[in-house]
C-alpha cells in the first residue's frame, strides 16, 4: 500500500534556513498542497527537510494530520557533525537495534511519527569500513524489536540513496522480502503514516514500555 506524502513543499525547502521566514515556509507549503490536490493526491503526511522542524502549526490548518519526526538515536541527535558521524558509523559496525517508535501528539490533531532509523549511506568508501550487510540485518532487528514491543518501524531512505552502490536495488528487495515474510507470519502489520494515527488516537502510548537502544 502507498500514501502519497508532502516533503517540504513545492520545493525542497529547508524551513529553518536562512531568509525563511513563517510566511515564506507557509507559501511553500500552500503551493505544495495545491500541486498535490490538482493531482487528485490531497497529502496527509509530511516530512520536513534535513528533520529541520519548525512552525508545526501551519500542517493540521493545510490538511496534514501527521510528519515524520526527527530520527531516533544519539547518532542523529547529535545532526551532521563529527562526533554524530562517528556514532552512526559505530552502529552501523555493531548492527546497533534500531528503537521502535510511537505517535506523539505534538499538536491537537497533530502526531509525530518519528524515523526509528535512515539507511545508512551504501556508497563503495562507506561499505569498506561498515559492510553492506549491516544494512539488512538492521533492517530485519528493527522489525523484530517492532514486533516485540508491540510499536511503529520507521524506516527512512531517499530512492536514490538506493542508486550509490550496485547492490542497492538488491538490498531493498531483500528488505521488503524479509518484511513480507514478517507480515505473514502475523508479526507486524504494514501501515501507512496516515493509517497509524487512528490507533493512535484510540489508546495511550504514553503507557508502552519503550526500550532503549541496543
Amino acid at each position: 500500500m502507498q500514501e502519497i506524502g508532502l516533503h517540504c513543499g513545492l520545493t525542497h525547502l529547508i524551513w529553518t534556513g536562512d531568509g525563511v521566514s513563517r510566511s515564506v515556509a507557509e507559501r511553500e507549503l500552500e503551493e505544495g498542497v495545491r500541486a498535490l490536490a490538482q493531482a487528485h493526491a490531497p497529502p496527509r503526511s509530511f516530512s520536513f527537510g534535513r528533520e529541520q522542524e519548525v512552525y508545526y502549526d501551519l500542517l493540521p490548518a493545510h490538511g496534514i494530520r501527521c510528519y515524520r519526526g526527527r530520527t531516533a538515536g544519539l547518532g542523529h541527535r547529535l545532526g551532521p557533525t563529527l562526533p554524530g558521524a562517528v556514532v552512526r558509523m559505530y552502529d552501523e559496525i555493531r548492527c546497533a537495534t534500531p528503537p521502535p517508535v510511537w505517535p506523539l501528539e505534538t499538536l491537537p490533531g497533530l502526531w509525530n511519527i518519528p524515523s526509528s532509523m535512515f539507511l545508512y549511506p551504501i556508497a563503495p568508501s562507506r561499505t569498506r569500513v561498515a559492510g553492506l550487510r549491516s544494512r539488512l540485518d538492521r533492517f530485519t532487528r528493527g522489525i523484530e524489536a517492532a514486533a516485540r514491543y508491540r510499536g511503529i518501524f520507521h524506516y527512512s531512505l531517499h530512492p536514490e540513496n538506493l542508486t550509490e552502490s550496485a547492490d542497492g536495488f538488491r538490498l531493498f528487495e531483500d528488505m521488503v522480502e524479509r518484511l513480507a515474510k514478517a507480515r505473514d507470519r502475523g508479526d507486524v502489520e504494514i501501515l501507512t503514516a496516515g493509517q497509524a494515527i487512528p490507533s493512535a488516537e484510540n489508546q495511550s502510548y504514553a503507557s508502552q514500555k519503550q526500550p532503549s537502544n541496543a
